[in-house]
């Protein structure tokens, strides 16, 4: 990569929106808005997630027969509409699949940022997973070795990822721009 102009320098300060936040808090916000969810745009990864709805949004996105639309509130107007939304994310979790050990409804509703945390994790890592279907990660590494002749990486815990520039040759072999 070339070096930042100082005008580029400055620009990039400004695409900072989450001095305060945690790195993961904003992938995860980041991730969300990423799959351009109508009237699903997180700012708060934890105050806008507490109704439930945004999280049915993101299920629906990745599986679109588990949510009953039926028994959503889309507007909650109190504890028991939001109980019940929250509710109904943990169901499809579980129809997912998806084991959340020690996280509820409750930890969703009241904006536990831990297990709020994991349960945004575990269904990026669901999409990700039926995205990329049933490859084994030898059969990615091997994917990674092919479209890169000289990465030569064993596993993903290989020191030729740490700095990033492996990284950002496999997305020039997926996106050259």
């Amino acid at each position: 990569l070339e070096e930042l102009t100082a005008e580029e320098y400055e620009a990039a300060q400004l695409i900072d929106d989450d001095i305060e936040g945690s790195k993961a808090e904003r992938m995860l916000r980041m991730w969300i808005n990423s799959l351009q969810i109508e009237d699903a745009f997180v700012v708060d990864l934890y105050e806008d997630l507490r109704d439930g709805v945004i999280l049915l949004k993101v299920i629906h996105r990745i599986d679109d027969t588990l949510v009953n639309w039926k028994t959503v509130r889309l507007v909650c107007k109190n504890v028991f509409d939001r109980n019940g939304n929250c509710d109904q994310v943990i169901d499809c979790t579980k129809k997912m699949n998806i084991k959340l050990i020690g996280a509820g409804a409750a930890d969703i509703r009241d904006g536990n940022k831990k297990l709020v945390t994991t349960i945004v994790w575990e269904l990026m890592q669901f999409h990700y997973l039926k995205i990329i279907g049933s490859k084994t990660e030898k059969d990615l590494v091997n994917w990674v070795n092919e479209s890169i002749p000289d990465a030569g990486i064993a596993d993903f815990k290989d020191a030729k990822f740490g700095d990033g520039t492996l990284l950002i040759k496999l997305c020039g072999t997926i996106e050259p721009r």
